[in-house]
């Protein structure tokens, strides 16, 4: 009996780790641009419960992985995973019943998987409903609840999210006004990579805004970073900085 419990295991772990490799044979694949191969491996890993290969098969279908796009397919597989608690499922299924992509527009759906993925932490969820609640898109706009979701977001450094923050709290959108702040969080922005925020700073510094003193030396700083982006008003204000305060310019 003992010898055929061992048996039993043995199997057990050699189907198990079989399952398994073939979920990853398929990663490698996907990554080496096979996408055929990608797609029959991640449909058997699938069938056999994998979460991932779910979400994945989603992927392929919505980007047109080596087949022609298939919305229809990829919301099927995405929901699967989704219900499973994949949370960049989540995510994507928001985007395309947004965006309808292949599919009929249904802002119900899209606000629906957002805040799901939202509460499980996704910054990008958290992102584009404040955005929605910023702009009034297919809901009330409400600018408190807009800033509570920025901060969700900001909080996990998503440097859009950063920036909105920063520039509610400099004109006092939904956020009493509070240059200090807004500083802190265009400077947080900044260093996540956003140009917008770079541009924000080249030009506080520039120009004495939001109660600082002119500081040329910081200005050019702040503009090379969002030149270097293809920032065009930056490389604008850059070049004329460099004209007028060449000592400015490193």
């Amino acid at each position: 009996m003992e010898k055929r419990l061992k048996a039993i295991i043995i199997i057990f772990t050699f189907i198990t780790f079989s399952f398994a490799d073939i979920y990853y044979e398929g990663v490698k694949a996907y990554q080496n641009g096979n996408y055929l191969k990608a797609l029959e491996l991640f449909k058997i890993s699938a069938s056999k419960g994998s979460t991932n290969a779910k979400h994945n098969l989603g992927v392929i279908y919505d980007k047109g992985r080596g087949i022609k796009p298939d919305y229809i397919e990829a919301v099927k597989w995405y929901k699967q995973a989704a219900k499973k608690g994949n949370i960049k499922s989540m995510f994507n299924l928001a985007l395309i019943y947004e965006n309808a992509k292949g599919v009929k527009q249904n802002y119900t759906e899209a606000i629906k998987w957002y805040r799901k993925a939202s509460r499980n932490g996704h910054a990008g969820s958290q992102y584009n409903l404040a955005a929605i609640y910023d702009i009034g898109k297919f809901l009330k706009r409400d600018y408190k609840k807009a800033n509570e979701y920025y901060k969700l977001a900001a909080n996990q450094n998503y440097p859009d999210a950063q920036y909105m923050l920063g520039v509610n709290y400099e004109t006092g959108k939904g956020l009493k006004i509070d240059y200090e702040e807004s500083i802190r969080w265009y400077k947080k922005a900044s260093r996540s990579g956003s140009s917008k925020a770079n541009f924000a700073l080249g030009e506080i510094y520039n120009n004495g805004y939001l109660d600082q003193k002119v500081n040329k030396i910081k200005a050019y700083e702040y503009y090379i970073l969002a030149a270097k982006k293809g920032d065009a008003k930056a490389q604008r204000n850059l070049d004329f900085l460099c004209r007028k305060s060449p000592w400015a310019c490193k």
